[in-house]
């Protein structure tokens, strides 16, 4: 299938679900209502629970913007758990190897002195070659390595010609590419200047750590020594990085937003009854049972619907990952994740304290009035 249909198919389906979960939040809150009042055995889940049967939707309506919150910061921690692990290269023809140490180094260096660093390089053991690559200043894009210097850095060439041309960024970037494998060298070079050192070494950590070293102490590099892994890792973790910042900042902004029309939903639901609360309260109910009856009212559709948000939001990730990748796979979420999800509950149950105050002094004998 076409890669686009399906991305378009994936996000598609995200829509849907949350359009979902929005549409049968009532239903479930009404359905969880029904199951709480047959096991409930106080007189503040038997008066909650009818109240929620009678309005479900405008009950589970206080919650919905917290309950969408974590479906979308959910899926969002699912996808991007995949997305940070390492991201290594593979190894191949027309690719640099995954061993091999790359610095860049100024337009003005002499041939003589980066000789002099990479005969230092050479005396490492676990080092095979050291060699400069050259750069023709009209196109950076396009490197002339020695022909002797072409197995070293997986350069396919056919025949015996004494420079070998490579692209930068498809032996940076690319992956192993086979149908290259028949490429020809350079007779003659342009007018060209150096630009990197490459070292191939035999993969080893020890090895690579000391390439690193007397790179960065020959002070003749412009970067530090990396390899293809590095780079790969080092882009995607900032790339994602990134976007994880911006959507833990905007996803604490919704979940402060659907905590305050939390708040203030339960509320208007308080004042709108506190005529009931406080008849209640002259038959001998204590105000303790009716702050139950509110925190009832504002956590039950949170309790009906918030297992299945989490799950269907990692279903959705898995998904995602899955269509949209061939090499990943699903992780736990980092730390942000648990923040967020026990940050909305937290602002549900502030949101609930926060009414308190407000039911007391609103169902007193004396706030009762008769017309």
């Amino acid at each position: 299938m076409d890669p686009v249909i399906i991305q378009l198919l994936v996000v598609g389906g995200f829509l849907l679900t949350a359009l979902g979960i929005i549409w049968a939040g009532p239903w479930l809150t009404s359905t969880f209502s029904r199951i709480s009042a047959r096991l409930s055995r106080g007189a503040a889940g038997v008066v909650a629970s009818g109240r929620i049967r009678r309005h479900p939707s405008a009950t589970f309506r206080s919650v919905s913007g917290l309950v969408l919150a974590v479906f979308i910061v959910t899926v969002f921690a699912g996808s991007a758990s995949s997305v940070l692990e390492r991201d290594d290269p593979i190894d191949g023809p027309n690719v640099f190897p995954v061993s091999m140490v790359y610095a860049y180094v100024p337009e003005s260096s002499r041939e003589s002195e980066l000789a002099t660093v990479t005969a230092d390089l050479e005396t490492i053991p676990g080092v095979t070659a050291a060699m400069v690559a050259m750069v023709d200043p009209r196109n950076y894009g396009t490197w002339f390595l020695p022909r002797d210097d072409a197995p070293f850095v997986n350069a396919q060439v056919v025949d015996n010609r004494p420079w070998v041309r490579i692209t930068e960024f498809d032996y940076m970037w690319g992956e192993p590419d086979e149908e290259r494998a028949g490429q020809s060298g350079v007779n003659t070079l342009p007018a060209v200047v150096p630009t990197a050192l490459l070292v191939a070494t035999d993969g080893r950590d020890g090895v690579i750590d000391e390439v690193r070293t007397r790179l960065e102490r020959s002070g003749a590099t412009t970067s530090f020594g990396r390899t293809r892994p590095d780079d790969r890792d080092i882009t995607t973790r900032a790339f994602v990085n990134s976007l994880a910042t911006l959507a833990y900042i905007g996803i604490a902004i919704t979940i402060l937003i659907a905590g305050i029309s939390l708040t203030v939903s339960t509320a208007a639901g308080m004042l709108e009854r506190k005529r009931v609360f406080g008849l209640l309260r002259m038959m001998g109910m204590p105000n303790h049972v009716i702050n139950r009856i509110v925190a009832f009212e504002a956590v039950t559709p949170l309790v009906a619907v918030l297992a299945l948000t989490i799950g269907l939001g990692f279903l959705i990730s898995w998904f995602m990952v899955e269509g949209l990748s061939t090499n990943r796979s699903l992780h736990a979420p980092d730390t942000l994740y648990y923040v967020a999800v026990f940050g909305s509950l937290g602002l549900a149950v502030l949101s609930v304290l926060a009414v308190t105050g407000l039911i007391r002094r609103n169902t007193e004998i004396g706030h009762t009035r008769f017309e």
